[in-house]
């Protein structure tokens, strides 16, 4: 029970710096830099990352769109307050391609999830995530994808069993 208060809290807190971020158009970011650069790349040195503020603003706007007018897309990809930070997909709920040419613990290069979310933090030439295994990345749904079918669907994923 302490740690889905915790998770939670910690998830809160997170809501409303974007919040904020949202609401200034991303003026907050330079102030509050080093909070926002270790949420989203477990680094504190922000200025590495200041080119990224208002593609990332542009992009939580995109999402709250998505939210508001597709339930369907609501619904698959809701993250609980209280569920447990996580840096891979519950191999309970989902089954691995057998076919599958890569490592199980990678994506094998595929970026097409964060292609088609136009997604901000993607390194297009190394094909990875800069913010890989931040707290953003474990505690919304870049650690735990794909967590359904729907999912998996969505974004013509090719590593699990449809």
């Amino acid at each position: 029970m302490v740690n889905k208060i915790i998770w939670s809290a910690a998830r809160l807190t997170f809501y409303f710096f974007i919040l904020i971020s949202i609401l200034s158009a991303g003026l907050i970011v330079f102030p509050l830099g080093p909070i926002y650069s270790w949420y989203l790349y477990r680094d504190l040195r922000c200025w590495r990352y200041r080119h990224l503020v208002f593609p990332a603003v542009f992009n939580s706007f995109r999402i709250m769109i998505d939210w508001i007018k597709n339930p369907e897309y609501r619904f698959y990809f809701m993250v609980p307050l209280s569920s447990p930070p996580m840096n891979k997909p519950d191999r309970k709920k989902i089954k691995l391609r057998k076919d599958w040419q890569g490592k199980d613990d990678t994506c094998n290069g595929c970026i097409k999830c964060c292609v088609q979310r136009n997604c901000p933090l993607i390194d297009p030439v190394k094909k990875s995530c800069i913010a890989y295994d931040s707290f953003f990345w474990r505690y919304f749904a870049c650690g735990r994808y794909p967590e359904n079918l729907f999912q998996i669907k969505y974004y013509g994923c090719t590593k699990w069993d449809r």
